[in-house]
């Protein structure tokens, strides 16, 4: 008999079919990438919970702006143009050009309280398709 197999088969006789097992907690979504990978992808979420994915081989062109009102960056992927705007973006851009992003969440402005942001904060989520 295979050693692995005979393994195997203790752990099965000692499994009690009636047991509850306990259910893993799930954590947030993570807001980044851990280490280097091959596929990555950026994805969006609205408020009203609709989300989108793009994929960063799509990504052509990334454009910081600093307006008066706070931060715009624009994605140009191949078939979309995506509008990110809110404070603080400028962490968030440099996150995105080295394809460290995975989730970018839009936050209600009518909640947020700019002197006590560290962190980048999303208003407003604009995607277009290209023509």
């Amino acid at each position: 008999m295979n050693q692995g197999f005979k393994i195997r088969l203790d752990e099965l006789r000692n499994n009690i079919p009636n047991e509850e097992q306990p259910v893993p907690e799930t954590s947030p979504l993570p807001t980044h990438y851990d280490g280097s990978g091959y596929v990555r992808n950026l994805c969006i979420v609205w408020l009203d919970g609709k989300k989108m994915f793009f994929n960063y081989a799509y990504l052509v062109v990334a454009e910081f702006t600093p307006t008066e009102d706070g931060n715009d960056i624009t994605l140009n992927f191949s078939d979309y143009q995506v509008l990110l705007r809110g404070f603080l973006l400028a962490p968030l851009f440099g996150e995105l050009q080295d394809h460290r992003v995975r989730n970018v969440f839009q936050v209600d402005q009518r909640y947020i309280n700019v002197e006590d942001q560290t962190g980048p904060v999303i208003t407003d989520i604009l995607v277009a398709r290209n023509e």
